[in-house]
């Protein structure tokens, strides 16, 4: 894939809702259920324990924290308090994603 073919991608992801149906949320849920062959459900809004979605009960514990971000940078912090509230809120946590349309060389 080229320059050119990533940066439509990633508009097309930018075009997409962030949540609710449609949207990149529902996307990553969807495309992880399709790849693991397992359910994956959405967090309710609010106190999401550091994840927008994971699976049910299944053979891995899978959660997925969805970062559709255009011009704000990846925050380090926020990420890690996320993922220590997802492994604090499901202890036999097994994988956690993380999906986001920013670039991956923003974290350490």
């Amino acid at each position: 894939m080229n320059h050119s073919s990533l940066e439509e991608f990633k508009a097309s992801l930018l075009a997409l809702p962030s949540a609710g149906v449609g949207s990149f949320e529902s996307l990553i849920q969807n495309s992880l259920s399709a790849w693991t062959n397992q359910k994956f459900y959405s967090s309710r809004s609010g106190r999401q324990q550091g994840r927008d979605g994971g699976t049910g009960p299944g053979p891995l514990d899978i959660v997925f924290e969805a970062k559709r971000y255009d011009k704000t940078a990846l925050n380090e912090r926020e990420l890690l308090g996320e993922l220590v509230q997802a492994t604090q809120s499901c202890p036999n946590l097994d994988l956690y994603v993380i999906a986001t349309t920013a670039p991956a060389g923003e974290l350490p």
